[in-house]
């Protein structure tokens, strides 16, 4: 009972648990991970081969404050470090997709002399990951600027292998940011 007003008290009479009983999300489908799109146009014939993309974390560095307590404070820091992004792909028969990245890396580093090493223009490439919504219609678009191949994962080959499966590769790529875009849904 209310002393103020003599009744039953809801949940609907205090405005703090109102609020938090009524608000919903707009929008509770669940992120598709199978519905998604990858352009990076340097390497289009990995691009159309993409199996996965590993959208990258984020860590931000922290600060420790001297405190009077055995516990120093935490504090976030100003440095913010970037995980690279990586792409899995299934390399075709002929390995076209797989020499893309390998004569990639080769033209990045000069390899043989330094007449192989590419013009800086030519060394990054931008790439975007189009994610989709749950009725398959782009919503969000991520573009990561600058991108190049930084590792490129082994390939097994094995006399004991058994059941057929096509072989794939990762691919990790530096990049110097990346911006997030929503898009109109409809």
């Amino acid at each position: 009972m209310d002393p103020r007003n003599k009744g039953p008290v809801t949940y609907l009479d205090d405005a703090a648990l109102k609020n938090a009983m009524t608000r919903q999300p707009v929008n509770d489908n669940p992120l598709q991970l199978n519905e998604f799109r990858f352009v990076l146009h340097r390497i289009p014939n990995t691009v159309y081969l993409c199996q996965g993309v590993t959208l990258p974390g984020i860590t931000i560095g922290e600060t420790q404050q001297p405190s009077p307590y055995p516990i120093k404070i935490r504090r976030p820091g100003t440095t913010m470090s970037q995980e690279d992004l990586i792409i899995r792909f299934i390399v075709n028969e002929n390995m076209t997709n797989w020499m893309e990245i390998r004569n990639w890396m080769k033209s990045l580093t000069g390899q043989r002399d330094f007449s192989e090493n590419s013009w800086e223009a030519d060394k990054y490439s931008d790439a975007t990951l189009i994610l989709m919504n749950s009725k398959s219609i782009p919503f969000i678009k991520i573009t990561f600027q600058s991108c190049w191949p930084r590792q490129m994962g082994n390939i097994e080959f094995a006399t004991t292998v058994t059941d057929i499966a096509p072989a794939v590769c990762d691919v990790s790529f530096a990049y110097t940011g990346y911006d997030v875009e929503y898009l109109n849904a409809g």
